[in-house]
């Protein structure tokens, strides 16, 4: 076989193999541009009402979507809406832009822009980027900076613990506040 021929065959079998690399790196990078379906099932514009062992709603969640995993039940929701109950009785509103319910309904997390308000008595606005609620023991915690807002002022910190039916609240560090002088007079 002479060198030209020689040539022509190793040049023809490079192009056969930068083609063949063209062709499989083309078609793995498509593959990547189509999302795994890993949700055991999708839900859109919902509203799931979680009941605790005696019947009485824990938590209420309406969202535009939801989406449930197949390893551990849980639940990734996009800008939840969630009303929590205290022995049946709503008691707080809750926003977020995204959340996360535990296959049992005992663990919320929620995440970005939370703010949470009451519905009973006077107004107390609470506003962090995290908030952890544990429905069933009516816990609500945060490792993130949190204000907390009412009428009469603000007071923020550092992480925060609440148990949200004794309104016992507690800001962990970093603690300022801003109160505003009563208007009633002095007995």
């Amino acid at each position: 076989m002479s060198r030209a021929r020689w040539a022509a065959l190793v040049l023809l079998l490079a192009i056969t193999a930068g083609t063949r690399w063209l062709f499989i790196r083309e078609q793995s990078e498509l593959r990547t541009d189509v999302p795994e379906a890993t949700a055991e099932y999708v839900l859109e514009q919902f509203e799931l009402t979680v009941m605790n062992p005696i019947g009485q709603p824990r938590f209420v969640v309406e969202a535009p979507r939801l989406e449930n995993s197949p390893d551990d039940g849980a639940a990734v929701v996009d800008e939840p809406v969630i009303q929590l109950f205290d022995a049946g009785t709503h008691s707080w509103d809750i926003v977020a832009r995204s959340g996360w319910v535990a296959q049992k309904g005992d663990e919320v997390r929620l995440f970005g822009g939370v703010e949470m308000s009451n519905v009973a008595g006077e107004p107390v606005n609470l506003e962090t980027e995290a908030l952890t609620i544990l429905p069933d023991e009516n816990i609500a915690k945060s490792d993130e900076h949190v204000r907390i807002s009412d009428g009469r002022g603000w007071i923020e910190g550092v992480g925060f613990e609440a148990e949200l039916g004794t309104r016992s609240w507690r800001l962990l560090s970093n603690v300022r506040a801003r109160l505003l002088p009563s208007s009633e007079p002095n007995d």
